[in-house]
């Protein structure tokens, strides 16, 4: 009786497509919307304009009318310019600040486990204090790898999604997105 009522079950979910996606598929697909219409956020906060004043994401201001830079909240300008959230490709290169849409719902990424399966080390560890100071370890010899966190999120998220960290500097603030 018990099998009749399993069996009523699954064919129950497969008929209602509860599980049609293969695992690790997402409904929320990760797209690139561009980039933020920095500019325009600006002006639309009540300054001049965008400046770019040095080399790196965060080297991006906001001109007041009386010449002060304040900084740009990437996020804010990504959700009111073009939609989406921020997602800095590279910190060290402005221009690859782009606006993303993805799932509401981040994962953190499994570098330990990302370690194991690439390079078979036993652990992930931290050196630094900014986002790119992760690497893994190998605890016998005391090898270390670079960490691809990209390639650590379709790790974690079993091959689909993307990479963002939500402050430079602070290191634990990695996320995946779908």
């Amino acid at each position: 009786m018990l099998r009749n009522v399993l069996m009523m079950a699954a064919t129950l979910i497969a008929a209602l497509g509860l599980f049609a996606a293969p695992a690790g598929a997402s409904p929320y697909p990760a797209t690139d919307q561009g980039r933020a219409d920095l500019a325009g956020y600006c002006r639309s906060q009540g300054h001049t304009d965008a400046v770019l004043t040095g080399s790196t994401a965060y080297d991006w201001h906001c001109r007041t009318t009386d010449n002060r830079l304040v900084d740009i909240a990437f996020d804010d300008a990504c959700l009111r310019t073009v939609g989406g959230h921020d997602r800095i490709g590279n910190f060290y290169d402005p221009q690859s600040v782009h606006c993303w849409t993805f799932s509401p719902q981040p994962t953190a990424p499994d570098f330990t486990g990302w370690c194991q399966h690439r390079f078979g080390y036993d652990e992930a560890v931290l050196l630094g204090n900014t986002a790119y100071d992760w690497r893994c370890r190998n605890t016998q010899s005391g090898a270390l790898a670079d960490i691809a966190v990209w390639e650590a999120c379709l790790f974690t998220l079993r091959g689909h999604g993307i990479d963002r960290f939500r402050d430079f500097y602070d290191p634990r603030s990695w996320e995946c997105q779908r």
